[in-house]
């Protein structure tokens, strides 16, 4: 008897922009490792995040949706620390009595105007 030859799996075709999207996102990981400054490291995460998602949505064929799902729950919290950031940032405005207050006691004492406000 003759055997049957081997079956050819056949492998999705990617598209090129894919990979370049993935391979893209890598580069942001890494980027986001040498980063000081919290708002732009968790701004260049979102930016790797998103295209992490490009990439798993078509990396397989299919969507891969474990990667998929962590990288949009990665957004999410990176979204929200942004903003957390954001508002910290914030100029906080005291109004004269307690803008002398601070100044007279509370600034000595370590605290920020934010502290003060809460």
């Amino acid at each position: 008897g003759r055997s049957n030859p081997p079956s050819a799996t056949v492998l999705p075709v990617r598209s090129w922009w894919a990979d370049a999207v993935g391979l893209f996102g890598f580069c942001l990981i890494g980027v986001q490792w040498m980063m000081d400054d919290m708002l732009t490291l968790r701004t260049v995460g979102i930016g790797s995040s998103v295209c992490m998602v490009l990439f798993n949505m078509t990396a397989a064929g299919k969507p891969l949706w474990i990667p998929v799902l962590a990288n949009c729950s990665f957004v999410l919290i990176n979204a929200v620390q942004i903003t957390r950031i954001l508002r910290e940032r914030q100029e906080v405005v005291l109004a004269e009595h307690e803008h002398l207050l601070y100044e007279g006691v509370f600034r000595q004492q370590g605290l920020t105007k934010r502290q003060v406000r809460a």
